[in-house]
This record gives C-alpha cells, structure tokens and sequence, in this order.
C-alpha cells in the first residue's frame, strides 16, 4: 500500500461485515461532552503516534444494495463507485485527553481504545437489542441504513480523516460519509425504532 493510493482492508470492505470507524470527544472545563468528531490524533495511549478513523471505498467490492441510497454522488470521489467504509462509528479516541475504554482481562484492568475496540461495542449492543427483542436480528447493515436520519443514529458532521502532514482523504458531512459512515447509535432509540416498525431483514 501507497500513502499517496489510500485503500479499505479485508474484510471490513465486504459487504456482509460491518465496518467501523472512530470518533473522539470534546471536554468542557467541567469535564462535560461538547461535542464529537472525527478521531484523528497524533496520540495513542499516550505515545506520539498518528492515528484517524479509517475509511473510503473498495476497487473490488461492489456497492451493496443498502448501501446505493445513502451514499450522495455529491460526495465521492468521481471513480469511488464500489463498498463505501464504514458503516458506523463510535468513540475511539485514547490520547492523553480522551476517554478510553475499561475493560478486565487477564487478572488486570486496562484502558483500551482506537477503531478496534469500536466492533466489541457495537456487538455488545446488539447483544442488548436482540435480548430486548426476543428474537436475533440476523445482518445488521440493513436495518441500519433504513435508520438513517432518524434519532436512533447520531451523525458526525465534523473532522476528517487526513491524518498529520499526509494525502488528503475524507471530510465528515452531514448523511454517510467514509470518516464515520452513518455516525454514532443512541441505543435506547434504536430499540425504539424496532418497537415501532419491528421490520424483518430485507437480506433474509
């Protein structure tokens, strides 16, 4: 890989996975959230090094049906046709202001974030949703996109993915963008969501 050919992994990019970005908070003086963005720092537990939420758009992979609606022709890239990275996001950030995740492993309690502590999360809250509902939801990413722009996914308008002194890549925006996908969920008002339409999977 080129930094100057920026290219999606296997096997986020498939179409039957879905993909994960990151985003990182704002603190007020008061320890307060005021606002979310994209995760892009030069921080990673404390040491000096360059880290942003993934994403973009497959050469092989092509554009999934649930996908083909959300994402704006106004946005990509002209040649940028195929699987759009990622699908949602949560928080990632664990630079010396950011808010990681605890977890327990091996007898010790750890701080742990970055894009790879985003799929446990969403697992856990599906985990959650299919608990809540009785019954397995089987492939997410549909239900997903027929949730977006309602209440139940929050969307991040703001950062990019360009990381420090490298090529450009990808602004946030309003609706799908390929920094943090649809955005980040609102559990209670995912839930909410199923009660009111309790939809089946389209792709079962």
């Amino acid at each position: 890989k080129s930094v100057t050919e920026p290219v999606v992994e296997y096997p986020a990019s498939s179409a039957w996975v879905t993909a994960c970005g990151g985003t990182m908070l704002t603190r007020n003086e008061n320890d307060e959230i005021t606002n979310e963005s994209v995760w892009n720092s030069v921080f990673l537990y404390g040491a000096l090094v360059k880290n942003a939420s993934g994403g973009g758009f497959s050469r092989f992979i092509e554009r999934p049906d649930y996908q083909k609606k959300a994402i704006s022709a106004d946005y990509v890239p002209e040649h940028a046709t195929q699987r759009g990275v990622p699908d949602v996001s949560a928080h990632a950030d664990v630079s010396p202001d950011g808010i990681g995740f605890q977890i327990y492993m091996q007898g010790k309690h750890w701080v742990t974030g970055g894009t790879s502590s985003v799929p446990p999360f969403w697992a856990a809250l599906v985990a959650r949703l299919n608990q809540a509902r009785g019954k397995r939801m089987g492939f997410l990413n549909p239900y997903l996109y027929q949730m977006a722009g309602t209440d139940a996914l929050t969307e991040i308008t703001e950062g990019t993915n360009t990381m420090y002194n490298d090529p450009s890549l990808y602004q946030a925006g309003p609706g799908w963008n390929a920094c943090t996908g649809l955005g980040i969920p609102h559990g209670r008002k995912m839930l909410e969501w199923f009660k009111q339409y309790d939809v089946d999977n389209p792709e079962e």
